[in-house]
């Protein structure tokens, strides 16, 4: 190959590369000057509420614990001390499914420990001697832990599962690192088969070790640490979305929404109960408390906490009282892209109930 030829091959790879790094005046990263997420502002621009209870089929009480973009319900009935799983949608109402789950899909899929249940073949079974696969992405992707037996007793090994094959994860990330390191753990992954893990460094001082949390991102068998220069802080990501943006914990700093370029562009304490809808933090209430406190001292409602105080004003079988205005036993469990939300609640009726809630102008949508 003569030199001309070399130089324009390197002037393409040079092209290419300026092309897919991330613009460092755009993705400059400065804690100190990213805006607090105005969970206030929120209370007004949401819209009136409608909510359904969702029935329980003669069980003593139900559950809805998840929702999908397609307006799936996953939850389940209880008759007694036995459990059975349900999908609701609004054309068939309640089904009762031959499996236990918790994490529903897009595709209708409901997915749990070891297993997948599809609508188009039942229940698969994933059966991977000493492990366990946690959560499973629509791709027939997942992550979860492996046993291994050691000479004083045993360890636990991050693994990858993608359609039969297991990959561990704790062995690939450990062969890469330098320093000490430990419970290296895969906690979430999304739909394009990209993994968060966390793992434990530690540092040795002079005369004590202290104990770091470092996140890294997986795929296609390529290792990255997530903000690598916060050298004195741990950093804990919590989830991350197709779009490759995720929720990180950074020690004595917050809560952040870190976007696919590396920018940290959203900060607030309540982060770390959010999930990312459309790609913005979006607060899901799931457990009962109290009005929080702004920086400004104003006390106001999350998202979620404004949502449920809405539904509940539209349900009057349900048994509403608190002297600040809502039932304390009422449980947003999720939320999905359109903004209907799903949940329990104590009833006049008999035990709790699973309830659905949508926007008014989506009451044609769910036939309310």
């Amino acid at each position: 190959m003569n030199k001309k030829h070399q130089y324009l091959k390197l002037f393409i790879f040079a092209l290419v590369l300026f092309t897919i790094l991330p613009d460092q005046g755009t993705c400059a990263l400065n804690i100190e000057n990213i805006a607090e997420v105005n969970l206030k502002d929120q209370k007004s621009q949401l819209p009136d509420y409608i909510m359904m209870d969702l029935g329980t089929l003669g069980a003593d009480e139900s559950r809805a614990t998840a929702i999908n973009d397609k307006g799936q319900v996953l939850g389940w009935l209880k008759y007694g001390a036995n459990k059975y799983c349900f999908l609701w949608d609004k054309n068939d109402g309640i089904k009762i499914i031959d499996t236990i789950g918790n994490l529903l899909n897009n595709k209708g899929q409901i997915t749990g420990t070891n297993y997948i249940w599809d609508p188009n073949i039942g229940a698969y079974h994933i059966n991977i001697p000493n492990g366990t696969i946690k959560k499973i992405n629509e791709n027939w992707q997942g992550i979860g832990e492996l046993t291994i037996k050691i000479q004083n007793g045993q360890k636990t090994h991050a693994i990858f599962w993608d359609r039969g094959n297991v990959l561990d994860l704790t062995e690939e990330l450990g062969n890469l690192l330098i320093t000490e390191w430990r419970d290296i753990r895969a906690v979430h992954l999304n739909n394009n088969g990209q993994v968060v893990l966390r793992a434990t460094e530690t540092i040795q001082n002079s005369d004590s070790k202290t104990y770091l949390t470092r996140s890294f991102l997986w795929q296609d068998g390529i290792f990255k640490m997530i903000l690598p220069e916060k050298t004195t802080s741990s950093v804990s990501v919590r989830c991350i979305d197709d779009h490759g943006n995720m929720i990180v914990n950074i020690s004595n700093k917050g809560n952040f929404l870190l976007n696919s370029c590396g920018t940290l562009v959203a900060h607030s304490p309540y982060l770390s109960y959010c999930k990312i809808i459309n790609s913005q933090p979006t607060q899901v209430y799931r457990l009962p408390g109290e009005l929080k406190k702004d920086l400004d001292g104003q006390l106001y409602y999350s998202q979620g906490a404004e949502i449920r105080k809405l539904i509940e004003d539209e349900g009057p079988f349900y048994n509403v009282s608190g002297g600040t205005g809502h039932n304390t036993s009422t449980k947003i469990r999720d939320q999905n892209s359109s903004g209907v939300v799903v949940g329990d609640a104590d009833t006049f009726l008999s035990g709790r109930h699973a309830f659905i809630a949508f926007p008014k102008y989506k009451t044609a949508d769910y036939g309310g």
